[in-house]
């Protein structure tokens, strides 16, 4: 008897009855089979698991019998990541990383056994760390000194071992307080004052002192060259000099920022200062130069504002406004003390000599393209539609021809002796009415005036009292 799947037939086997016959294979022999026979007595049926897969060629074939797939990509893996089933067969796996060397030089935040040559970074108290956790961020700071941040002035501070400021306060200069070089010569104090200008109220303020007991030069600054500066002005964070004065004593203004000095003001000779353009070239509206006997170049000094006073002359000590003042636009006159400046002269277009209120208002009278010695010629407008006459204008002429309009007068309040005449130039029945911007005419209520009716050249000329125009 045999364990084997088929058995070779026996020969000179014969089977019950039979003599010499054929032999056969017994059917007491343990086999496999792929189905139960009722002629074997000891078989088995062959039956694979699912991890097999079998394929039955039939009779007279073959039974192929194979591992089946596990589901797992075929192909070659680095470092990496797999997944075994109870059979020990990889049933998944995944490509993975470098893995770190366990000799590196590590800062780790707790020592790991796994690794050779690791540091365990410990930051003293003058850190502040945040652990955010696996996957999260390590963040690392200083830690406060104590200090309270902020600005201070004359300040008192402690500093650490380390040059960490942990304490701060502003303090102050006592009046009369100073520094001195040790010596007997250089000082340095600061002291209150009391500062009065015209009628500036009276105001104190810190005086910085510097003096030389020796040889009385006050401040006194020694420059290694002739161009250095011995004082510069700079707005925080501007990279050019608003104001400098260098070892020759030339002077010099920019507008700062981006922008270099571009006005200087220099000894150019004896007796005489002169101003250019800080690189040496004569500039327009410069003043070029200044001698000894106050004798100007042909050119004229630009103010930095149009409103800027050039000069202010005061009747009084401490009167609140001038008498008279000059500035870029116009010469100003007025009674002083607690009275604004109320008259004007000015120039309001070419040729032209304005006297007017100091607010821009209606002229009283102006001089056109004429000399002192020639006699004002009037200034002559012609008008077709709605017109309020202007502080220059004396002579209106009208051309109705269009349609009826108006032409209103200024108030006659602020010009006294002001006159005006409107003309009419068409002949057509169009009205052409002379009104007032303020006071009457002829007692004719401003905002009704005198109408010049159609169909003729008449015309009106009327002058202010002050109050009211009159018809002459």
């Amino acid at each position: 008897m045999s364990n084997g799947l088929t058995y070779p037939p026996f020969s000179g086997y014969g089977g019950t009855g039979g003599g010499g016959g054929g032999g056969g294979a017994p059917a007491n022999a343990t086999y496999l089979t792929l189905s139960l026979d009722g002629t074997l007595t000891d078989e088995r049926v062959f039956t694979p698991s699912a991890r097999f897969s079998a394929v039955d060629g039939g009779a007279g074939s073959t039974y192929a019998l194979d591992l089946n797939v596990s589901g797992v990509v075929a192909g070659s893996y680095t470092y990496a990541a797999i997944t075994v089933d109870a059979y020990g067969r990889v049933t998944s796996a995944a490509n993975g990383t470098d893995p770190a060397p366990s000799t590196a030089q590590y800062l780790t935040l707790a020592l790991n056994g796994t690794l050779s040559d690791e540091r365990q970074f410990s930051p003293s108290a003058r850190f502040a760390a945040t652990d955010g956790g696996a996957g999260g961020t390590y963040a690392l700071d200083l830690a406060v000194t104590g200090v309270v941040a902020g600005s201070y002035t004359i300040t008192s501070l402690t500093v650490d071992a380390y040059g960490r400021i942990t304490a701060a306060s502003s303090g102050t200069i006592a009046s009369g307080a100073g520094w001195t070089d040790g010596g007997t010569n250089v000082y340095l104090s600061v002291d209150t004052d009391v500062v009065s200008m015209g009628n500036v109220t009276p105001v104190p303020f810190r005086k910085l002192s510097v003096f030389n007991t020796g040889t009385n030069l006050g401040i006194s600054v020694v420059t290694l060259a002739s161009t250095d500066n011995v004082i510069s002005t700079f707005v925080s964070g501007e990279a050019n000099l608003r104001f400098s004065v260098n070892g020759t004593g030339s002077h010099s203004w920019g507008a700062g920022g981006a922008s270099a000095p571009d006005t200087r003001m220099y000894r150019s000779g004896v007796n005489t200062l002169s101003f250019d353009n800080a690189l040496g070239t004569a500039a327009a509206n410069l003043l070029p130069g200044v001698d000894g006997g106050g004798v100007i170049g042909t050119n004229t000094f630009r103010w930095g504002s149009v409103i800027s006073n050039i000069f202010s002359a005061y009747g009084a000590a401490g009167a609140a406004n001038p008498v008279t003042s000059l500035s870029t636009t116009g010469l100003r006159f007025g009674p002083g003390g607690g009275v604004a400046l109320d008259t004007r002269i000015a120039r309001t277009a070419a040729s032209t000599l304005t006297v007017d209120n100091n607010a821009g208002g209606s002229a009283i009278f102006s001089v056109l393209g004429q000399t002192t010695t020639q006699t004002r010629a009037l200034a002559v407008t012609t008008q077709t539609s709605a017109y309020a006459v202007a502080s220059t204008a004396d002579v209106v002429l009208v051309n109705p021809s269009g349609g009826a309009f108006d032409v209103t007068l200024p108030n006659a309040n602020l010009i006294v002796g002001r006159r005006v005449q409107v003309k009419r130039i068409n002949t057509s029945a169009n009205v052409v009415t002379v009104k007032s911007a303020g006071g009457t005419i002829d007692n004719v209520a401003a905002a009704t005036g005198i109408a010049l009716a159609g169909g003729t050249y008449n015309s009106i000329t009327v002058v202010s009292d002050g109050a009211n125009w009159w018809i002459i």
